[in-house]
């Protein structure tokens, strides 16, 4: 929407339809490194706009677009609309009259937006005594061999991605996110579930630990701590009493 008078229309079309409420979304580059990765984003995605054409003629087009776009755009200011004003991709970001959940949940993936991709990796954490037993669920530490694969994932993850900047994920259940981040971090973080085995996982690799219970593996209920014996078995009783 390139100026107030244009949002005003929106806005008074939109307050006519019932249970509708209008969130503008407006996104400033003025940092010449990101408007340069996202030229070359635009560029080398295969763009249909710019099918057949080569990658210095596309850039040389998609510059003049951004020209044509800064003569006539007027930023959002207008104090009694809801928008998020995101400034060179995420650096700054301004929130006005955001409410609600839905609302709240577009504002926080906007503000996780990037430009260049990430290598994604996916372990699972150090044999616990619950996998030793055959058990499911449960807060078990590690195992011998739990505590060994512990030790040696540091180096596992060097010998993968060298000395990049790291973000790590070892959540409870079956998939573990270890995820090398290309672009500027500002600290290095190892994320866990907040259960031992994950905890204990993590514990060797030289970076901050944070914990985050949402990583938590499903609750078992009533199973938890049981082996699949266990289960078979108290399933079957459950079977009879209800006969």
């Amino acid at each position: 929407m390139y100026n107030p008078v244009t949002r005003a229309s929106v806005e008074a079309r939109v307050t006519r339809e019932r249970g509708i409420v209008a969130v503008f979304i407006e996104s400033v580059c003025d940092d010449p490194a990101v408007i340069a990765a996202n030229v070359a984003l635009k560029v080398s995605s295969g763009d249909p706009d710019y099918a057949g054409t080569s990658p210095e003629v596309a850039k040389l087009d998609f510059l003049r677009r951004i020209k044509q776009y800064e003569a006539v755009y007027q930023t959002i200011s207008e104090a009694h609309l809801s928008y998020l004003k995101i400034i060179n991709v995420g650096s700054q970001v301004i929130l006005n009259r955001i409410n609600g959940y839905l609302q709240s949940r577009i504002a926080f993936y906007l503000m996780n937006l990037h430009l260049k991709p990430r290598s994604i990796f996916f372990s699972r954490h150090g044999e616990s005594q619950f996998n030793v037993e055959g058990k499911i669920g449960g807060d078990s530490s590690l195992s011998s061999r739990g505590m060994k694969y512990a030790r040696a994932l540091p180096d596992l993850i060097t010998d993968n991605i060298g000395n990049a900047p790291l973000t790590v994920s070892i959540p409870t259940a079956t998939h573990r996110l270890y995820s090398a981040n290309t672009d500027k971090v500002v600290s290095d973080k190892v994320w866990t579930s907040t259960l031992q085995r994950t905890i204990q996982t993590g514990q060797f690799l030289p970076y901050n630990k944070l914990t985050w219970k949402s990583l938590d593996e499903l609750d078992a209920g009533v199973c938890d701590g049981m082996t699949y014996e266990e289960i078979e078995v108290f399933e079957s009783s459950l079977g009879a009493d209800c006969d």
